[in-house]
């Protein structure tokens, strides 16, 4: 599990997980729509699963962005598909 300390950040948003979740939609990364948010005070968790470390770093960077999650949590799993077909259709769901 990864944790990253926001402290310095300022409540802006009253809903800080809808804001990381909107943005992991507009990432251009199809994958990243498959990561959901939650939140605990100040906390932001992220989990669900991705094909790379890659992405997994990705979701965490884009999520970090959002003003008033003081903290991440990312419980994100990288699941790698067997092969390249089973890649094709994890891309797709």
């Amino acid at each position: 599990m990864q944790t990253l300390d926001l402290s310095n950040r300022s409540m802006r948003f009253s809903d800080f997980r809808q804001e990381a979740e909107d943005r992991l939609r507009r990432s251009g990364y199809s994958t990243l729509r498959r990561v959901h948010c939650e939140t605990q005070g100040n906390a932001l968790r992220i989990h669900g699963y991705l094909p790379s470390d890659s992405l997994k770093l990705l979701a965490h960077a884009i999520v970090a962005e959002v003003e008033g999650a003081r903290t991440v949590i990312n419980e994100i799993e990288v699941l790698i598909p067997p092969s390249c077909e089973a890649a094709e259709r994890f891309a797709c769901a």
